[in-house]
């Protein structure tokens, strides 16, 4: 696969200007959160992204680890029950 490389000047703080044609194809703007992907060795940029990008292909990650269950129902059912055990003074309540 092809691929072109850019480069940019570290600044005064640490600051780069990152060239308007990977702003661009990023969607980069002000106030962007980037994140920067090392390599083992920390040496090397393998990849950079914006950390909404890095969050949307983390979803649904573990989606088939548990087929047919709605964790979010049991999750909402599991409070409900431990709320239900705070207020009548059950084994929650005991450790306060």
């Amino acid at each position: 696969m092809a691929h072109k490389i850019y480069t940019a000047h570290v600044g005064e703080r640490g600051r780069i200007v990152i060239p308007a044609e990977v702003r661009r194809r990023l969607g980069v703007t002000q106030g962007t959160l980037l994140a920067f992907e090392l390599d083992e060795g920390g040496s090397t940029v393998v990849e950079v992204r914006t950390a909404e990008d890095v969050a949307r292909s983390g979803r649904g990650l573990l989606r088939n680890l548990a087929p047919g269950v709605d964790i979010a129902a049991e999750l909402i059912r599991d409070r409900r029950a431990e709320a239900e055990r705070e207020s009548t003074g059950g084994a929650h309540a005991a450790e306060r």
